[in-house]
């Protein structure tokens, strides 16, 4: 976090992300308060936090002012990582790691080293937490804007959970306003663009590109610091503005066309024509594969579209995620199935987890004769 005499800007999770972008903008932060900052260390800025347990967090350390006990600390025994961890709230201390701190400091430490440790240090950092209740302002930096989709293993495996809802944003914020009820609270929610959230009025929020590191886009981050508002009480107007970057964003749908290098073909069944895919294929060929991405966890659809003048025969529609070897729905379709208003065939399907080498396959069942102009893959 970053402080001055009266002011101080926060991170409140979810990642090491939030605490960085913080420090990166220092400058930015300094010109849009008009005050001279200091970088110093707090508790969220080399940990892991589950968003479902951090408004938890605040009422346990924050508003109770429990301190944070030896026997609170878990190691899973599932977890290669042995990252020490608080389960009830949620909260990962990932740099506490032995090879990670061992890595960093040179020194080799036991796991019950390591709780000891962590314990006094992060009870350092809770105390310095509490001390900003002398601060008159208070900028509090939530965010999910790390790398998507994700393949770290603990959000694979559940431990920590990537997407954020509504409820999530709006019990953090109002467990901060009882941590901290005198001075001024301001709150900012910075998203991922694959975690759009609809309805905020306790905080302004903005969304950020997907980066091609863990710690984002700085031009990003600056732009949002530099623009931020200077107050967020005001529920309306924090709406207002929500909606308005809602609106502003790019559409994530991914439209594929037969020129595109992602999507191949059997050159035997399929012809490239005026950008189109122009199938004839035998029963059981494989006419049309790719584009081989990455996508979120989240709902999304498939749509052909196709032109029906020239259309028959069935054909079958795979998606598939691991180069195949996970097959997320599998369906036949024929003319009838196409959507006469939109023109198109449409198979919707719910991806549980982040999953790599996504595919959509399109087969010849029984003699598929068919145009398709282009394939388009939407986040619903």
């Amino acid at each position: 976090m970053i402080i001055s005499d009266e002011i101080a800007v926060v991170p409140v999770g979810i990642s090491c992300i939030t605490g960085y972008q913080i420090a990166q903008s220092k400058a930015v932060l300094e010109k849009r308060f008009g005050v001279e900052f200091k970088a110093t260390s707090s508790f969220f800025r080399y940990v892991f936090q589950d968003p479902r347990g951090i408004a938890l967090f605040f009422e346990k350390y924050l508003i109770n002012n429990e301190d944070i006990q030896e026997s609170d600390l878990t190691f899973d025994d599932n977890d290669i990582y042995h990252c020490p961890h608080l389960r009830d709230t949620g909260t990962w201390f990932v740099h506490e790691e032995p090879g990670r701190s061992f890595d960093e400091t040179g020194e080799k430490r036991s796991l019950q080293e390591i709780v000891v440790q962590a314990a006094s240090k992060y009870n350092y950092l809770l105390n310095k937490f509490r001390a900003l209740k002398e601060k008159k302002k208070r900028i509090f930096v939530l965010s999910n804007a790390d790398l998507a989709p994700r393949s770290w293993p603990r959000y694979l495996i559940g431990c920590i959970e990537w997407k954020i809802h509504k409820s999530n944003i709006d019990q953090t914020f109002q467990a901060i306003n009882k941590a901290f009820p005198e001075g001024e609270n301001i709150f900012l929610f910075v998203g991922s663009i694959h975690n759009v959230i609809k309805d905020l009025d306790i905080c302004v929020s903005y969304f950020v590109k997907e980066a091609n590191d863990w710690c984002g886009n700085d031009d990003d981050w600056q732009d949002i610091f530099s623009t931020m508002p200077l107050v967020t009480f005001d529920k309306e107007k924090n709406a207002r503005h929500n909606n308005e970057k809602i609106k502003s964003l790019p559409s994530l749908d991914k439209t594929y066309t037969a020129n595109s290098p992602e999507m191949c073909v059997d050159s035997g069944a399929v012809k490239i024509k005026n950008n189109s895919f122009e199938v004839s294929a035998y029963s059981g060929t494989n006419c049309i594969w790719g584009p081989y991405i990455k996508l979120c966890c989240g709902l999304y659809e498939v749509s052909l579209f196709v032109n029906t003048s020239q259309f028959w025969g069935v054909g079958q529609i795979k998606i598939t995620s691991d180069n195949g070897n996970n097959v997320i729905i599998s369906r036949e379709f024929n003319k009838s199935d196409v959507d006469h208003l939109e023109g198109c065939i449409k198979v919707r399907f719910f991806v549980q987890q982040d999953v790599s080498y996504f595919e959509t396959l399109i087969a010849s069942v029984k003699h598929l004769v068919c145009k398709i102009d282009k394939i388009v893959i939407s986040r619903v």
